[in-house]
């Protein structure tokens, strides 16, 4: 089987292997973390397969839900570019760094601190510090699963953006590492994916398309944090937990 994690990315992939004269491996079942690959609700192509939905799945008894320290920031741990642009039927699609312009004046906006743990290429670190961003080098926050679940810990919650082309798609992908978040009782407000049709949202988990509901999700979660916080957790156990979803997989493939 195959199972892919870059929803709209693999299939792209693989149609330009087809319109190469390339002959793709053929897999028994073809998995895709994005919900909405292979329906109308999504612009990606399939390359020909029938794609089934697996959600980045999240071991949900390793995340405790730790209350929320004073003062702490609404984080995210992100590769600004961690490959190149690909180009498909005459659109070119790219990663966070295109998104996050979106999002740049956050900071401004927002009545609460905001940090990105970042790394990869062409980071504009000083342009994030003048718009308010606190700077950690997730290479550091991602050292060690321990040093991970701690950063997310001593965080009041998530807000992060997604792939150019993850948003262009409307692949519906949902990440992990938010997947994380909210099985830490974290709080998550994520660029939609069109994830938003497939895991519930407004409590606990918002998904948003502009700076302005952004900061509408920011303050929701901050009027009643102990509401979104035991949402966030409930979210987790019951869309993304790992023992669940890997009985349904298996279910699924007749084991």
């Amino acid at each position: 089987m195959l199972v892919e994690g870059e929803p709209g990315f693999t299939q792209i992939k693989m149609e330009k292997k087809l319109a190469a004269g390339e002959t793709l491996p053929e897999y028994d079942h073809y998995y895709t973390a994005g919900s909405n690959i292979g329906t109308h609700s999504s612009t990606a192509p399939t390359a020909g397969k029938e794609w089934r939905l697996v959600w980045n799945m999240v071991a949900t008894e390793l995340f405790q839900t730790d209350a929320s320290e004073p003062g702490a920031s609404f984080t995210t741990v992100m590769n600004w570019q961690s490959h190149d642009p690909i180009d498909f039927r005459g659109t070119t699609y790219g990663q966070k760094d295109v998104e996050f312009k979106k999002f740049m004046q956050l900071p401004r906006m927002a009545d609460a601190p905001l940090e990105v743990a970042v790394s990869g290429r062409q980071v504009p670190t000083q342009e994030l510090r003048d718009s308010g961003w606190r700077i950690r080098d997730g290479r550091e926050a991602t050292l060690s699963f321990d040093s991970y679940r701690e950063y997310i810990r001593r965080s009041r919650g998530e807000f992060s953006v997604c792939k150019n082309i993850f948003v262009a798609t409307r692949s519906g992908w949902f990440s992990d590492r938010s997947a994380a978040y909210l099985a830490s009782g974290r709080p998550v407000v994520l660029q939609d994916t069109g994830f938003s049709a497939h895991l519930p949202c407004g409590r606990g988990l918002f998904a948003v398309s502009s700076v302005e509901q952004a900061v509408e999700a920011i303050k929701e979660i901050n009027s009643n944090y102990s509401l979104h916080s035991n949402a966030a957790r409930e979210i987790a156990a019951e869309y993304l937990d790992a023992k669940r979803l890997l009985r349904k997989f298996l279910d699924e493939l007749g084991f």
